[in-house]
């Protein structure tokens, strides 16, 4: 029967070899209906369809531990053509405890005996986090799920209240070497007892799939999107051009398409349905793909992701979760270069804490009092201080600054430096010498784009070594850093200054005695322009004022209108229209 079923799997190929190339789908389970016929539930109380917490659609399945039962949702039988290679994918979200309540993904194929898909079986990957997601680190990864799969720290619950769309996860595991020359197999999601002081939110799961080659043999393992160089990466883009996408690619045990159209991005325009395309071609000097996503107007909201197929067309959605689309807005870039504040100053000893022979502070930004300002999205240059009090030539070595958006809920640490992603402004490895009394500039090394939406973080250090040059004193002007207060988080800098010692200052935690502080430098954030429109004509505000306005008929009455264009081009010719109501 195998040598039959391999036979006409080649057969068929020969008849039919473009449409038979893409692996072929053994099943795409949803959850909008509930549990689907043929599915198995231990509990039905602890196995749910839900519609709180969902990746897409109207409804997820959640799995919760049981204090004294094991609990299950167990696929049906599932076949497969002999030799074929199987790729199972799902998006879930592990609520579980470490490692009281972890959750695994099981695969049996007598239905007896249950193996927990691990990171390899044998000496062959089963799990992939390769291809852009993945828990990291996994290379010797156990097969368990849990909260700290995800998000490090604490091994706390998270409730269901908090939770929503950007914490799903996207899983992709190879079933081949597990399912040897069996052609059927099943799969199941399960969680062992666990007491109810141990058990979390519970394990959240959308659609499941499962792919099978069309050819006996033929590889089932999607590409690898390496890194996203260039992208909309935030909700207010400031932009008002083409916007170019650039993307590392691999293809691990494939290669690249032979057809030029089958790696591209889909985008869809403000209010239209109509889902338009663009390929990403390879740029053979840098080995990236390169396309654009079409402009498409200030405050337009364009929906888009990326698509990947290798030779195979085994393909690779970006974002990773099934059907999910970035968003962004395009908007017209803020410009000014303004002190935060022209009251309410102090001079501190910050930034450049000059008697000491390292530095490693932090400060953060609320964007609500930046858009109390009048600032908006845009992209920063660098930053404005005022030094009231300096140490004439001292040098600070190493003079690193790193800045990011972060989200304005987060509560940061008050031990040491925030650990996510932020983007390297200035350095590595500058030599600082301490400018003259007065308004200086720091001139960042790229631009950093502001989304008017986060709070900004900034992360300054320098360090001159072991016996280092220490200096005098040297103050800058500062405002207020504020606390936490009425659920607002902590905008208080962080700090670490030694005068000896081994530390590296960048990755040093702050002073035990004096780690945070009120205060942090009153900066000038200079938003420049970036890009601009080839005509951009407007008004500022009101048109006519009174609208209303009464006038002599036959009798000639001056309007005066100011007319700003923000354009690259000059403006040769404005049309009037005007109607008179009697």
């Amino acid at each position: 029967m195998m040598k039959k079923v391999s036979l006409l799997c080649l057969s068929l190929l020969m008849f039919g070899l473009a449409s038979l190339a893409q692996p072929t789908t053994m099943t795409f389970i949803d959850f909008e209906n509930g549990i689907p016929i043929g599915w198995t539930a231990s509990s039905t109380t602890n196995v749910q369809s839900i519609t709180n917490v969902v990746s897409r659609g109207a409804k997820s399945v959640r799995l919760r531990n049981h204090p004294t039962a094991t609990v299950a949702l167990t696929s049906p039988v599932y076949n497969r053509n002999a030799f074929c290679n199987v790729r199972l994918e799902f998006d879930h979200i592990p609520i579980l405890r470490n490692s009281d309540g972890a959750g695994q993904v099981q695969i049996s194929t007598d239905g007896i005996t249950w193996r927990p898909l691990t990171a390899t079986a044998g000496s062959t990957p089963t799990y992939d986090n390769t291809y852009g997601g993945g828990i990291v680190g996994s290379v010797n990864w156990n097969g368990n799920f849990v909260r700290t799969s995800y998000w490090p720290g604490s091994n706390t619950n998270i409730p269901e209240t908090d939770l929503n769309s950007s914490y799903w996860k996207h899983e992709i595991f190879y079933l081949n070497s597990l399912l040897g020359e069996s052609t059927t197999f099943q799969v199941r999601f399960y969680l062992p007892a666990t007491s109810v002081a141990n058990t979390f939110a519970g394990w959240y799961i959308d659609d499941f799939r499962l792919y099978q080659s069309s050819t006996a043999g033929n590889t089932v393992r999607v590409p690898q999107l390496n890194s996203v160089i260039s992208a909309p990466n935030m909700y207010n883009f400031p932009n008002s051009a083409n916007i170019k996408v650039e993307l590392s690619v691999g293809f691990l045990q494939s290669a690249p398409p032979l057809d030029a159209d089958s790696i591209y991005v889909e985008y869809i325009l403000g209010s239209s349905t109509t889902i338009g395309k663009t390929s990403l071609l390879l740029n053979t000097a840098s080995g990236n793909y390169v396309g654009i996503i079409p402009f498409a107007g200030y405050d337009t909201i364009t929906k888009w992701r990326v698509v990947l197929n290798d030779a195979k067309y085994n393909r690779l959605t970006y974002p990773f979760t099934y059907n999910r689309w970035n968003e962004f807005r395009s908007v017209r870039e803020y410009t000014g270069f303004d002190p935060l504040q022209t009251t309410g100053l102090s001079s501190q000893e910050i930034m450049m804490k000059t008697n000491a022979v390292r530095n490693h502070y932090q400060f953060r930004y609320r964007g609500s009092e930046l858009r109390a300002k009048g600032m908006n999205a845009g992209r920063i240059d660098g930053v404005g201080y005022n030094l009231t009090q300096v140490s004439p030539g001292f040098v600070m070595g190493g003079f690193n600054v790193y800045i990011g958006n972060i989200d304005s809920t987060l509560i940061l640490s008050t031990t040491g430096g925030y650990t996510g992603s932020m983007q390297h402004v200035y350095g590595p490895g500058a030599s600082v010498v301490v400018p003259p009394l007065g308004w200086q500039y720091l001139q960042f090394n790229n631009l950093f784009v502001w989304d008017g939406l986060s709070d900004i973080i900034i992360k300054v250090c320098w360090d001159n070594g072991y016996n280092g040059a220490v200096g005098g004193t040297t103050k800058m002007e500062s405002i207020v850093a504020p606390g936490a207060s009425g659920g607002v988080p902590s905008a208080q800098s962080g700090q670490m200054y030694q005068t000896t010692g081994f530390q590296t200052a960048c990755s040093a935690p702050f002073n035990s005695s004096d780690g945070q502080i009120g205060y942090r430098p009153n900066f000038k954030f200079n938003f420049v322009k970036n890009d601009k429109l080839a005509y951009d004509v407007g008004i500022d505000s009101t048109l006519l004022s009174p609208s209303n306005r009464i006038v002599t008929a036959n009798s000639p009455t001056n309007i005066k209108v100011k007319i700003n264009n923000y354009g690259s081009s000059n403006v040769t010719g404005i049309v009037v229209k005007y109607k008179i109501d009697n």
